[in-house]
């Protein structure tokens, strides 16, 4: 009985030091895979369609639908690294994709559904789609001084698709007989390294293989945090353009058709959406850089480790230093639970992206193995990010010793 008392004690001792020297809190190697989605709108929420009987108040819509019309976001990020921490010292490598897309569509059309339109009146709708995908390459290096941590990460990036230049867009007359007329003349300006003359479904992969690492963009992210005491955490972080990456390639994506619908005859509703044309177009170098940000938090810690407050705040630019450019803050707040860095649930509240986001995640860490994973729901529109008119989801795993 003595020499279990023994063990008992001494695997106890053991295991509170291990515990308390962060065993868990990181491995020395380790390879990382994280897979982010996100779908959103700022029309449609899920409890409008998750009904029995679906009803489709085309004048309620019409009514609820902000100034700057209907939009969709979409953004997919994946990305695979390599990481070595040694002592105060995190050395490691990663490579990903960058997706983001927006379509907005003018609020006249759903003006038009939802209360018509006098007997030869006009109706000018605008489509405004924006697309970035970038593929990249950062080395991420991680210092922890006596006083505070201090990262940097330099990156490598090549845009592989670019749309951000749009003109036109779809014209409904009513005519007296009764009929109505829609045409649509819709040219998409796309900046891209691939040959897309003819089509995105006939890209060639040997010509992606080639040219993805030619005419490299770079940036520059850092961050730091400092604690103040063993309850309160300051931290910022930024990514800074250095240096834009250039596309040379320019094309025209061109939707033309026109139709006439008889609302008398409902055998007139043949109506199909064009094919696009591409065509390359002249114009000069595209130079292009990926989002700006500059962020701070601060981190509250009023039980120890357990409980972690933070609230965050800054600001972002889309496209910096280009006519396109869009300025726009963000800010978080959410609260952490940590017990011993094995399980751990989150709940915050953010916008990043100019995209609202409410997300709850939780972390299960046993040292050789680490997953964490999480879902949202989110919109362009504030209201209705509440109402579930997105979703989210991220997996992060951490594989290592």
């Amino acid at each position: 009985m003595k020499r279990l008392a023994v063990l008992i004690i001494t695997a106890a001792l053991f295991c509170t030091s291990v515990f308390s020297k962060g065993f868990f809190e990181k491995r020395f190697f380790e390879y990382k895979m994280s897979v982010p989605v996100s779908f959103s709108n700022n029309l449609i929420a899920l409890n409008d369609i998750m009904k029995e009987e679906v009803v489709i108040d085309l004048k309620k819509m019409a009514e609820n639908l902000p100034n700057d019309g209907f939009a969709l976001n979409m953004a997919v990020k994946p990305n695979f690294g390599i990481n070595l921490n040694i002592a105060a010292v995190t050395v490691g490598v990663c490579a990903g994709l960058d997706v983001y897309g927006k379509v907005n569509l003018s609020k006249g059309l759903f003006d038009f559904l939802g209360t018509g339109m006098q007997v030869g009146d006009t109706l000018d709708i605008t489509l405004s789609p924006v697309m970035d995908i970038y593929a990249y390459s950062e080395v991420n290096v991680g210092i922890k001084f006596s006083r505070f941590n201090l990262y940097v990460r330099p990156a490598v990036f090549s845009p592989i698709v670019s749309i951000s230049e749009s003109s036109g867009g779809i014209s409904i007359v009513n005519n007296e007989d009764g009929s109505i007329t829609m045409s649509s003349n819709v040219d998409v300006g796309i900046y891209s390294f691939l040959d897309l003359s003819q089509g995105f479904e006939n890209i060639d992969i040997q010509e992606f293989a080639a040219n993805i690492y030619k005419n490299l963009g770079f940036d520059l992210a850092m961050g730091m945090s400092m604690p103040f005491s063993k309850s309160l955490v300051v931290s910022a972080d930024a990514r800074i353009p250095i240096v834009p990456a250039t596309m040379k390639n320019k094309y025209s994506m061109l939707f033309e058709s026109e139709t006439t619908l008889s609302l008398s005859d409902t055998s007139s509703f043949n109506f199909e959406m064009p094919s696009p044309e591409f065509n390359p177009s002249s114009g000069e170098n595209y130079k292009l850089n990926r989002p700006l940000r500059v962020l701070g938090y601060v981190d509250f810690y009023p039980l120890g480790n357990f409980v972690d407050l933070r609230l965050g705040g800054g600001i972002g630019i889309y496209h910096p230093f280009m006519s396109s450019a869009k300025f726009y803050p963000q800010y978080y707040a959410g609260i952490t639970f940590n017990l011993i860095n094995i399980l751990k649930a989150s709940l915050s509240t953010e916008y990043t992206e100019q995209v609202f986001i409410h997300q709850l995640g939780a972390v299960v860490n046993i040292r050789l193995v680490e997953i964490d994973a999480g879902i949202s729901m989110q919109s362009t529109d504030f209201a209705k990010s509440w109402l579930v008119s997105g979703f989210g989801a991220y997996l992060v795993v951490c594989v290592g010793f």
